[in-house]
């Protein structure tokens, strides 16, 4: 599939439905050509690694990071997450995070890129691991990427909270 094929990009039509070439192409899928994409292919891969010295250099003074679901089903960030707004914030609960788990792998990254190239969609599947008791943490997470100088400025993790309440014991509805 080419990048003009690909769904991501935009293509123009005719009152009849017809397609003809995109107006604005849409940045490119490659991260050697993009890139917001390859700092975030770093971010991911300094993540699973627990590489923090690198993580703090993808990521901007201000940053914001944001996991908008609750257990209990009302839209209220989470309230370790809420807040965390900062560098050193950002990277404690980064640090929090990847402590937990023996393993983490993120697999199936299918990145979506908005019309404004500092927008970037990714969705992945997690398999982690927590180190007490070996429980499988396995959800769906969809982030959204707000970048600033190809450094993430904003970051939104969405995930289903059905199963992350089951790893964590905590009470559902």
């Amino acid at each position: 599939m080419t990048e003009a094929d690909h769904p991501n990009t935009p293509a123009s039509s005719d009152n009849a439905g017809n397609s003809s070439t995109p107006k604005s192409p849409r940045p490119s899928l490659d991260p050697q050509q993009n890139p917001n994409l390859a700092a975030l292919q770093a971010y991911f891969d300094t993540y699973s690694s627990g590489n923090y010295e690198a993580i703090q250099g993808l990521l901007t003074d201000d940053v914001i990071h944001v996991t908008p679901f609750l257990a209990k089903g009302d839209l209220s960030p989470f309230l370790y997450v809420q807040g965390k707004q900062g560098k050193l914030a950002v990277l404690g609960h980064i640090k929090l995070n990847r402590d937990r788990y023996a393993q983490i792998k993120l697999v199936d990254q299918v990145s979506t890129l908005a019309q404004d190239p500092n927008i970037i969609f990714l969705e992945t599947v997690g398999h982690l691991i927590l180190k007490k008791g070996s429980v499988h943490d396995h959800n769906r997470y969809i982030y959204k990427f707000v970048l600033r100088g190809g450094l993430i400025q904003h970051s939104y993790e969405y995930a289903n909270p059905v199963p992350f309440a089951e790893v964590f014991y905590l009470p559902l509805g």
